[in-house]
């Protein structure tokens, strides 16, 4: 920092006055909160004066003390126009043209503000604008932020960059319009486009489908999107299962360009070790490949450019503050007062009691604090955010939340019923989330169907659903901003503590850019007794970017004896599936005559140990290359042992059958058994693998989700009464969709079927076999529904809409064609998803127009 900004923020003056601002953010925040001290009047020329004062040195300290005063000023009663107006020209000196939109959206400045100034302060205000303006290869130019703009010049001189910055720092807009100039610069561009997520991967696609300059690029979000083939430059959006999926099924793809998001990722397990192999495959392929990674928070964005085979054209930089104000509290019951409890605000790591807050009386048992606090506290404009650590837990918070806010909260909104008459034909009838709604409260998680999480998310947004509670699906990057986050002892699923790092990457989504000016993050019950595992943060942290190859090597004498064993696992011990990764990542290496970069973690002496092993029992491997880097996840002597096993059986008994077929439930149960036996597929006891297989085949079949969820009901009610729960059911069935149907089976099924090939190939005369991958992927097995989802419809919608189609061998153009000639309103399909359906037409006509101008 300079002098000056050492001068005017270590000064008693400026400090009482960020302090006053504060406590408006803090009055906000807590409507019916009794503080201790009376309001102070806020001085806001001069508040306004020193802060215009501050160096842009960049530093975070100076960034944070702009957006408090400024945004303070903007929302403040007191302030007069021309206080509002010198806000406004503070954020555009530091490019936050988001806020300045949102105050104009909210009347607190007018669109003609700049009109008003003095000549100098014009003058100013067309600078900051000349200096913030991204010209982009396609499209207008936009005004963007100092990040944003550091961004876009690093990414034009460097072939690889990586940037860390807090979740509301205006990361995806400006890698989005990168992508976009990736694209259209290069009629051969193939860009990569992995995120963590399916639901992300619709969002983006669909945003991107938006974009005019990509009318003719081609937009891919499924391997098996028949118009791979076309000519043109095109964009790949997919998970980096997907990716991995695409890669080989087309090994003249050649990637120009790679975006990963939530790129800390890399250091995540079995799918941070498949992110790698997607990265390292892109570059095999392209040398000259350029990267982008983006993560939230990491103090080392340097060590994601470590794989880069160009070291002169590699940057990394950290931009450290959010661009909207986030304010951390603490609220913690006062012993022998209940129902009071005390509110404490976070300044400089420490925490400060502000004010008190009464509730209506104490919840008892504990865990509905999670619930009382939010409904009871949050203002009547503020949209919530409760954060629950599984899906069980996130509907009893809903239904707690939902009796809290009483009859009286009742919505009377067509747009409610319409969203409550898709849940039950999208999930089942008794699905909790179609009562809580009708009271604007509603939970999310990554296993519910996409176009009941997108119903729920749209009207989030519209304001009528005020209260969302949600898992760990907000750690994936989902778009959900919101005024409050209410967090207690937080876990990543069952058992597993939440660590600082992830803590602020989920509390990032308080206020998000251009859609809040200030956020806060209320952590519940942090005091003694409180219930949390971890102490609770006080401020920031950051965490470092490992890569899951690095991270599981270091044992290296555990990797080298699993491997002697044949890979093995040792009797009693749960299977390591990261270790299966990594065994399967370094037997590559091996093959291919090359040391994983994964080596440098160990000693000299340690990594060239533990080549050697690689060298010699790869030597004994029998199953060609080709198909054990079609399975990357799954180590090749799993693959050897399942291969042994197979050639002592009868040929004709081997291949998986049509979903269709007769005799398709007995053979499945036995190809479940075959993994189970030699892979330690995961598809455990015999009366569990024949439960899987009748609902791998229903769903590959394209039974939809109530009909699965009724199955189950009927049968636990029938031989389980005395443990019955419909909701167990229907977790249970969206569960088993997302891990078995959609993750576990395709990876081990896929691998088994590439096995039967090699020892009895199919017949030229005979049908193809079932792409099963495809199948469980997707969840239908029609022609003509693939060809329905390629145009960007949900499973859900494109079941509701092939009941009605004959033909089952439709292209893409010819579902495309079909659909303009229907009326879904006339025949009972749900409101919501012939809105899906309309988006989809109107994208098409909209892309068919660019191509014929």
């Amino acid at each position: 920092m300079t002098e000056i900004n050492d001068e005017i923020l270590d000064s008693e003056v400026f400090k009482d006055l960020r302090r006053a601002v504060l406590e408006d953010f803090d009055r906000s925040a807590f409507p019916s909160a009794t503080f201790g001290s009376t309001r102070s009047d806020i001085d806001w020329d001069l508040a306004l004066f020193l802060t215009s004062a501050l160096d842009e040195d960049g530093s975070a300290s100076v960034q944070q003390a702009v957006m408090e005063i400024t945004f303070g000023a903007l929302q403040s009663s007191a302030s007069t126009p021309e206080n509002k107006a010198a806000a406004a020209l503070l954020l555009e000196r530091f490019g936050n043209w988001p806020s300045i939109t949102l105050a104009m959206k909210r009347q607190r400045i007018s669109e003609s503000y700049r009109n008003a100034l003095p000549l100098p302060l014009r003058l100013d205000s067309i600078a900051a604008k000349l200096e913030h303006t991204i010209q982009p290869a396609a499209g207008e130019p936009f005004l963007g932020s100092d990040f944003q703009k550091r961004f876009w010049r690093e990414a034009r001189t460097n072939g690889w960059l990586s940037v860390s910055a807090p979740t509301s720092a205006g990361k995806s807009y400006v890698v989005k319009r990168w992508v976009i100039d990736q694209a259209v610069t290069d009629e051969e561009a193939v860009v990569l486009y992995v995120i963590p997520t399916r639901a992300l991967v619709d969002e983006v696609s669909k945003e991107l489908l938006d974009e005019p300059e990509l009318n003719s690029v081609h937009i891919h979000s499924i391997p098996w999107d028949s118009s791979f083939t076309s000519d043109g430059s095109r964009i790949l959006v997919m998970t980096q299962e997907r990716a991995q999926i695409t890669l080989d099924r087309f090994p003249d793809l050649r990637p120009t360009a790679v975006f990963f998001d939530e790129a800390q990722k890399i250091g995540e397990g079995y799918r941070g070790i498949l992110l790698e192999e997607v990265l390292q495959e892109a570059l095999r392929r392209n040398s000259d490949l350029k990267a982008v990674f983006a993560s939230p928070m990491t103090e080392n964005p340097e060590e994601l450019l470590t794989r880069s085979t160009n070291e002169d054209r590699t940057h990394a930089f950290i931009s450290p503050i959010p661009s909207v104000s986030q304010n951390l509290y603490w609220v913690n019951p006062i012993p022998r007062h209940a129902p009071k409890w005390t509110v404490e605000r976070a300044e400089n790591g420490e925490m400060r009691t502000i004010a008190e807050v009464s509730l209506s009386e104490e919840p008892h048992p504990r865990s509905k604090r999670l619930a009382a606090l939010p409904a009871q506290l949050s203002g009547p404009q503020a949209l919530n955010i409760v954060y629950a650590n599984t899906p069980a837990d996130a509907e009893t918070c809903a239904k707690q939340i939902f009796e809290y806010l009483g009859p009286e909260a009742e919505l009377v909104d067509p747009r409610i019923s319409e969203l409550q008459d898709l849940i039950r034909k999208s999930v089942h009838s008794t699905y909790l989330l179609s009562e809580v709604v009708a009271r604007g409260v509603a939970f999310h998680y990554g296993n519910m169907p996409q176009p009941v999480r997108q119903g729920v998310e749209e009207l989030y947004r519209a304001g009528l659903i005020r209260f969302l509670v949600c898992t760990s699906t907000l750690l994936e990057g989902v778009n959900l901003p919101c005024t409050n986050i209410w967090i207690m002892n937080p876990r990543r699923g069952k058992g597993n503590p939440m660590t600082p790092f992830d803590f602020w990457n989920l509390a990032g989504r308080a206020g998000r850019w251009g859609a809040e000016f200030a956020g806060n993050i209320i952590c519940i019950g942090t005091r003694a007794n409180g219930g949390w595992t971890n102490p609770a943060p006080m401020q920031r942290a950051s965490g470092r970017i490992t890569f899951a190859t690095e991270a599981k090597i270091i044992d290296s004498r555990r990797v080298s004896e699993f491997i002697m064993r044949d890979g093995e696992h040792e009797r009693g011990v749960k299977k390591d599936e990261d270790l299966e990764a990594l065994a399967a990542h370094l037997f590559d290496a091996a093959a291919r005559g090359e040391d994983s970069v994964a080596l440098r973690a160990l000693s000299a002496d340690e990594a060239t140990a533990l080549v050697g092993a690689f060298e010699l029992k790869e030597a004994e491997l029998q199953v060609p290359e080709q198909i054990r880097r079609s399975h990357p996840g799954i180590n090749p002597q799993a693959m050897q042992r399942l291969l042994n096993d197979l050639r002592t059986k009868d040929p004709d008994t081997l291949p998986l059958l049509s979903p269709h077929d007769e005799g398709a439930f007995e053979r499945l149960v036995r190809v479940l058994a075959r993994c189970e036996r030699n892979m330690l597929a995961g598809f455990g006891v015999p009366g569990n693998r024949a439960r899987l297989s009748v609902l791998l085949l229903n769903w590959m079949r394209g039974r939809p989700i109530p009909w699965l969820v009724s199955e189950r009901i009927e049968y636990e009610r029938n031989h389980k009464p005395d443990t019955f729960s419909s909701a167990k059911c229907i977790r249970a069935v969206l569960d088993d969709v997302e891990q078995v149907a959609r993750f576990r089976a395709p990876k081990y099924l896929a691998c088994y079927a590439d096995i039967v090939d090699l020892i009895a190939p199919p017949d030229a005369d005979s049908p193809a076999r079932p792409d099963v991958t495809m199948m469980l992927e997707l969840g239908v097995s029609r022609p003509t529904d693939v060809s329905l989802m390629s145009l960007g419809l949900s499973r859900t919608a494109t079941i509701q809409v092939s009941e009605f189609i004959a033909d089952g061998s439709l292209t893409t153009p010819e579902v495309l064609e079909w659909l303009k000639e229907q009326d879904l309103s006339s025949i009972g399909v749900p409101a919501m998803i012939v809105r899906e359906v309309n988006e989809v037409l109107r994208r098409a006509r909209v892309r068919a127009a660019s191509s014929d101008s």
